[in-house]
């Protein structure tokens, strides 16, 4: 009779120790049994997205200054954080147009584009931060640009910026522009990539 209760026993015993194993092998939390000491467990996971944030854009405004000849051109470097190994993203660049335009462009403040003057403008990207003009890459609208080099480590980039971005209007662009203010708003989209 003993015998037979011991043999139970130990069968209630590895029961016991299979299902908790089971359970702690799926993820799922066991609740520790009635004894001198109780043991449970909790199963801890975290699961992180592609994440990525571009930030320290700067407003672009030009001047044409009356004598003073050459294209006009604004340059400036922004941030971009991503938690991707190797800190690999892309960059799209696109104007305010609904009519996707193979070229930047801008339209009469206040106006409509369409059988309207507009204003060509050219715009050059580097994944490298302080980049030699000649080395930027000239940017159409809408098409995307493998790029590398953000930071992996803070959202803001610890003020080291990671890009630079050059925006300019050819002086053969101005010959023939009517007074007035021309604008456009330029989106910046970046998304993550693994390779």
């Amino acid at each position: 009779m003993l015998k037979s209760l011991i043999s139970i026993a130990f069968a209630m015993v590895a029961a016991s120790t299979y299902s908790m194993l089971s359970h702690a092998a799926t993820g799922a939390a066991n609740d520790g049994t009635l004894g001198t000491t109780s043991t449970g467990t909790i199963p801890v996971t975290l699961n992180m997205p592609a994440v990525i944030k571009i930030s320290e854009l700067k407003e672009v405004t030009f001047a044409y200054t009356d004598g003073v000849g050459g294209d006009l051109s604004n340059t400036q470097s922004f941030c971009v954080y991503t938690n991707t190994a190797g800190g690999l993203y892309t960059l799209t660049i696109n104007d305010s147009s609904d009519e996707k335009p193979a070229t930047f462009q801008l339209s009469p403040a206040g106006g409509n584009r369409v059988g309207g003057q507009t204003v060509t403008y050219n715009v050059l990207f580097s994944s490298e931060p302080n980049a030699a003009s000649g080395t930027l890459t000239p940017v159409k609208p809408g098409m995307p640009i493998s790029a590398t080099g953000a930071n992996t480590q803070a959202l803001d980039c610890g003020g080291a910026m990671v890009t630079t971005l050059t925006i300019e209007i050819p002086e053969s662009s101005l010959a023939a522009v009517e007074n007035g203010t021309y604008t456009d708003t330029l989106t910046l989209t970046v998304a993550p990539r693994s390779n």
